[in-house]
């Protein structure tokens, strides 16, 4: 179980730059939106989520509830206001509310809450109910306005940050229907197709990023093709790894496409990159999902090729290949890829996995076959 965000552990004060990010997520805006509304990059918005995080001692995968609950406790965002009743809570919901604020995995929620893992999201959407409420955050928010998570306007005792003007939860509607709530507790991640140029751009500026790392680390990357213009191009069909909004990795997944090596029909997961200094966890990740995935469209195998331009047991990427073996990726050699440049080739047994959805939630369109294509990197 993540231990729970305390407001005892002294903070690092936030800059006047996060905490003007800060203000944008205790007013409830996404990192897109944050980075719409500021003219930062997204990269940049990451950064400095990553820092307030940080600078909290917050959890490193915590959501937007935990950091806006923790900004409010130690007074890092002006307060919130509200001229919405205080709404008389159980003492059940009460302890719902507390472990909402301070939990993000749906099993820790339930054990902070006292309540079965099957339970929490109707109790959740009750409480939703009880205050208005449109989601999480907004929950949070309210919750400090009334002073049902420690803090009030009104006790006398609270100094607001400087040039910062009160968070006002009324100005924000909230929506009436009860069918808002459907995904109130969604999975944890999201993989999605790339639908809008601001998203493929996000992912074309992540490949840059991670192109750059691994230069830094004498690691190989592409000479032979723009892997930044093919996530721009909306025919390639790109798919993204989402954590709140943040994109953790990119790819370009493809049915059967015509490979030099391997028989039968395939899923083939081309230009895989993730966010640096995160890879490991993420490519677990993408390797339950594309499992998964691929059993879903009644294809028995993924097929994917990693850059070595080197003997595999002497290559700079031979850790990463034995990494990706221990999860469950079989390697089958080395040869010319896609684009002409020498590479390890791995192979991955579909499996469903009934279970997975809680986790990771899937809106990736049916992959196309197609000749442009590239491998994990």
């Amino acid at each position: 179980m993540t231990p729970p965000v305390t407001t005892s552990a002294p903070i690092t004060p936030l800059t006047p730059t996060l905490q003007r990010v800060a203000q944008h997520l205790a007013d409830d805006l996404t990192p897109r939106e944050i980075a719409t509304r500021t003219g930062l990059s997204a990269v940049t918005v990451r950064q400095y989520v990553g820092d307030i995080r940080e600078s909290l001692h917050c959890p490193p995968r915590c959501k937007p509830p935990v950091i806006v609950h923790r900004l409010f406790a130690a007074q890092q965002v002006a307060p919130p206001t509200t001229d919405r009743p205080t709404p008389k809570l159980s003492p059940e919901q009460q302890l719902l509310l507390q472990a909402v604020a301070e939990h993000s995995n749906p099993h820790d929620i339930a054990v902070a809450a006292k309540i079965a893992p099957a339970d929490v999201r109707a109790a959740h959407d009750e409480l939703l109910d009880k205050t208005g409420a449109a989601n999480t955050t907004q929950l949070v928010v309210l919750a400090h306005a009334w002073g049902l998570l420690g803090t009030s306007r009104h006790d006398g005792e609270r100094s607001e940050p400087v040039n910062a003007s009160p968070v006002s939860v009324a100005t924000k509607p909230f929506p009436a229907s009860p069918h808002r709530r459907a995904t109130a507790l969604p999975a944890v991640y999201e993989m999605r197709t790339l639908c809008t140029d601001a998203e493929r751009d996000e992912a074309a500026a992540l490949v840059q990023d991670r192109q750059r790392w691994l230069t830094m680390r004498g690691m190989p990357v592409p000479a032979q093709a723009d892997i930044p213009a093919l996530f721009r191009d909306p025919q390639a069909k790109p798919a993204g790894l989402f954590e709140d909004g943040l994109l953790l990795a990119c790819m370009i997944p493809q049915r059967g496409p015509h490979l030099r090596w391997g028989e039968g029909p395939c899923l083939f997961l081309g230009c895989v990159h993730t966010l640096p200094d995160r890879s490991d966890d993420t490519v677990r990740l993408i390797t339950l999902w594309v499992s998964d995935f691929a059993a879903r469209l009644g294809v028995p195998l993924v097929r994917a090729e990693v850059l070595a331009r080197h003997p595999l047991d002497v290559d700079p990427i031979a850790t990463f290949l034995h990494r990706l073996t221990d999860m469950g990726w079989d390697l089958r050699g080395s040869g010319t890829g896609q684009h002409d440049e020498r590479v390890a080739r791995l192979e991955l047994t579909a499996e469903r996995r009934p279970g997975l959805s809680a986790l990771i939630g899937c809106r990736v369109h049916e992959p196309r076959s197609a000749a442009d294509q590239r491998g994990i990197a």
